[in-house]
């Protein structure tokens, strides 16, 4: 009897988890990426990134999201890793903010890689990112 149950709820537990966290490719337009603010060569500034679900999407704020920082050559970042669950990935509205702390060494722009890792839904379903690949475009002046 015990097996039969737990058989039973692993094939509902199963059907759960496929249809309700987007196992299918999510839509390359489920969100944009926006990086605001500038750096000063030589001294420690903040830039504003804002994760911006598509219309009728929102972010969400129950998955245990994190951003992963590389530095580039000209900005580098004294805190690489930023989780939801610590605050650091704060939900705004249907939105998500991260204040990123870096450094500036030389004037200039550089492009560096980020990688996320986030859910995103709707009323129907959530699409699960892992591993999502970032470039951020930052101005050092």
């Amino acid at each position: 009897m015990k097996k039969s149950l737990l058989s039973i709820l692993v094939v509902v537990l199963s059907a759960f988890l496929f249809t309700s966290t987007g196992i299918a490719k999510p839509p390359a337009d489920l969100y944009k990426a926006e990086l605001k603010g500038s750096l000063v060569v030589g001294q420690n500034g903040n830039l504003m990134l804002k994760i911006v679900p598509a219309k009728g999407f929102k972010w969400n704020k129950a998955y245990p999201a994190k951003l992963v920082l590389s530095d580039g050559s000209n900005v580098s970042f004294p805190k690489k890793e930023y989780k939801q669950l610590k605050g650091e990935m704060k939900p705004v509205g249907k939105d998500c903010a991260v204040e990123i702390a870096a450094r500036g060494a030389k004037a200039g722009a550089e492009k560096v890689d980020a990688v996320i890792q986030m859910s995103i839904c709707n009323e129907v379903t959530c699409h699960v990112l892992r591993k999502e690949k970032l470039t951020l475009a930052i101005n050092v002046k």
